[in-house]
């Protein structure tokens, strides 16, 4: 998703499409929620884990990541803008914080609290894909703030 000369930051489009592949599976989590709650609870673990990934590792590993640098990347324009991972990375955590209690709640018959927060993670999958509008990313400096300072003494 990257040139290596730049390690701390990514094509923009590679997290773009990384949202769209986000988006579809959140939208065929929400369709099959209403026929098997535990189906869904799986497709919903299975992107958990996605996001796990995306949180620890970074879109440079990350699955939907790897298919872009793979499959995609290539047929493309030479990188024209970049992105950092630090906010990426956030992100993917934010997905994984609404992911998994969804995921748990199909899983154990709330279906309500399970289709609420699928349904966050899909609008905030959607904006990023749709419209470049990645709202973990807008938090990510607000909570930056809140880390406590290294001392260097």
């Amino acid at each position: 998703m990257s040139n290596p000369n730049t390690p701390g930051q990514v094509d923009v489009r590679g997290p773009r499409f990384a949202a769209w592949i986000t988006t579809a599976v959140l939208v065929l989590t929400l369709l099959v929620s209403g026929v098997n709650p535990r189906a869904a609870a799986i497709i919903l673990g299975a992107q958990s884990i996605v996001f796990a990934i995306g949180a620890i590792a970074g879109p440079r590993r990350h699955p939907y990541g790897l298919v872009f640098a793979k499959l995609v990347a290539p047929r493309l324009s030479p990188v024209r803008e970049r992105e950092p991972v630090a906010p990426l990375k956030f992100a993917q955590l934010v997905g994984l914080i609404f992911a998994t209690p969804a995921s748990i709640g199909f899983a154990t018959g709330a279906l309500l609290f399970g289709v609420v927060l699928t349904a966050a993670a899909l609008v905030a999958a959607f904006l990023n894909a749709a419209f470049g509008i990645c709202l973990g990313c807008e938090l990510y400096p607000l909570v930056a703030r809140l880390k406590p300072a290294h001392s260097t003494s």
